[in-house]
């Protein structure tokens, strides 16, 4: 093996652990700021949080023209050592009984099992995105690519030229730059392309963003408050799905800001007093305004979630404190988004689009032909195909379970509240995103709000089987967080299959010789 291109990988390895302990930095200064900072649960949920934070904080540095190289090794520099100290610091706080509660889990062979087939399904996944795999644009090409249209036209441009230039500038003649909302995404890609080149450019949605999304999603298992071996099965979620890297677009961080979001709708806050109300209330504006701030096309399933969550928190508590928490969360939310919107309209003259108007967009004079339209039966037919009835079963189940008071029993008000709103917010999503991209694209462009839906709703079959087993032993209730990961296991069989078999062991290969396979209109050469 060449010296050269081990030394590259271990480079690339570590810049890329170290950005995801500098997200997890920013996020816990979050935590910390919104008193939000106790307990294992924030620290699972860090990373995301972090990734929300970034879209605050790179709003900011874009329009002040200060998101250089320097300054973006800097912010990734301070994030370690906030993620570092506030380590040390709980550790020295909590040291007795989070060693005990180890000794206790390290115990369980099967915990420890499960562990390490988590963990090492991670790993490989990291570790196969360190380098671009493809130029591909051929539909039968599964796995890490660029694309030569958008990446080449705009992504990586972007990227670059936030280095360069510290902002993303005034470029009214970018139509890519417009539609795909705003500029979060290409501060992450930059923030690891600060130290390496753009063949790593996909550590960030493949493996960063992909680590977050799993510790998200253990999040959400600690707020139902499921058992450790549980908790791990819903980290092995995203493991399972296969995530389509076509281009360098926020996907999978977008799944994790959608998942840490979740488990913040599942805390309870009724009770406690007004000043960690408002903390509570802008910690959840900021991840919804850092989830907006990815991808145009994630607001969809974000404020589809938070709205619907809002009406159940104020239906269930008819109470002035969850029109109060809703409030502070919109206010919040804008406040994320002031200054990408503030860009957006004077780069593209819309600060949205296209819910705020087409701007300087071709479409707005006419340029452009209509896109095509179908039949309404042959787009219902063709959304099923492609899988829109799995949210319409998991939302289904999920009402009927929450409608049944034996089961509703199985879990706090908020939690139901929650995991109901992320499976609707995914059903809801198929209509708007399917004729926004006219169908091609919306299984890529779902799938953060399918990791959002599915991790709560299999998390909530984990909890109702071990609470109907203690409660209703006799009842096949008992079984059905088995059934329901089964059935996980069984629908995303090609995914995991194709994952595991063929393009984690290929990618790899390439990551590790820093040999990239290069291949035009899927000839390869």
């Amino acid at each position: 093996m060449p010296i050269g291109p081990m030394n590259d990988f271990f480079l690339a390895l570590i810049w890329g652990i170290g950005v995801l302990l500098a997200l997890a930095g920013w996020g816990r200064l979050l935590a910390l700021a919104t008193g939000q900072g106790r307990g294992r649960t924030s620290w699972l949920a860090a990373p995301a949080w972090g990734i929300a934070v970034s879209g605050l904080l790179a709003g900011l540095l874009n329009e002040a023209g200060l998101a250089f190289r320097s300054v973006d090794i800097g912010y990734v520099a301070v994030g370690i050592a906030l993620c570092l100290t506030t380590a040390i610091i709980s550790l020295r706080a909590s040291a007795p009984p989070a060693g005990e509660a180890l000794r206790e889990t390290l115990r369980d062979p099967v915990w420890k099992l499960l562990l390490a087939i988590v963990l090492a399904a991670l790993a490989a996944r990291f570790c196969s995105s360190i380098i671009v795999s493809a130029f591909n644009p051929g539909s039968a090409w599964r796995g890490f690519r660029l694309n030569p249209h958008d990446d080449m036209h705009s992504y990586l441009v972007s990227a670059e030229r936030l280095l360069q230039t510290g902002t993303l500038g005034i470029d009214p003649f970018n139509s890519r730059l417009v539609m795909s909302g705003f500029g979060t995404q290409h501060f992450l890609n930059a923030l690891v392309l600060t130290v390496l080149p753009p063949d790593n450019v996909h550590l960030l949605e493949g493996g960063i963003g992909l680590a977050a999304l799993c510790l998200a999603a253990a999040a959400v298992g600690l707020r139902l408050r499921l058992s450790r071996r549980a908790v791990l099965l819903l980290m092995a979620i995203p493991l399972l799905m296969q995530w389509l890297f076509i281009n360098i677009s926020s996907t999978v961080t977008a799944a994790a800001v959608l998942t840490a979001l979740v488990a913040w709708g599942m805390q309870p806050w009724e009770k406690a007093d007004r000043r960690r109300r408002i903390g509570y209330a802008i910690a959840g504006g900021v991840l919804l305004g850092g989830a907006c701030s990815l991808k145009g096309t994630v607001i969809p399933p974000a404020c589809a979630f938070a709205g619907l969550w809002a009406i159940l928190q104020i239906a269930r508590t008819r109470s002035w404190r969850a029109i109060e928490v809703a409030v502070i969360a919109g206010l919040a939310t804008l406040a994320t988004l002031a200054a990408w919107m503030a860009w957006s309209y004077a780069c593209g003259g819309t600060a949205l689009y296209p819910l705020l108007g087409k701007g300087h967009m071709a479409v707005a004079f006419g340029i452009l032909p209509n896109l095509p339209t179908q039949p309404l039966a042959d787009g219902v037919t063709a959304a099923m195909e492609m899988g829109m009835w799995a949210p319409i079963i998991a939302v289904i189940l999920l009402i009927a379970a929450w409608s049944w008071r034996r089961t509703r029993a199985a879990a706090p008000a908020e939690s139901w509240s929650a995991v109901i709103a992320a499976a609707v917010a995914w059903l809801a999503s198929w209509p708007v995103l399917a004729l926004a991209t006219q169908m091609p694209d919306v299984e890529r462009y779902l799938a953060p709000a399918r990791a959002m839906a599915v991790v709560p709703a299999i998390g909530a079959a984990l909890l109702l089987g071990s609470w109907a087993a203690a409660h209703l032993p006799a009842s096949r209730l008992r079984f059905a967080g088995t059934i329901a990961f089964l059935a996980l296991l069984v629908t995303t069989a090609p995914e995991w299959i194709w994952t595991y078999g063929v393009q984690v062991p290929r990618d790899i290969g390439e990551s590790v010789a820093g040999l990239p396979e290069a291949s035009i209109a899927g000839t390869e050469i």
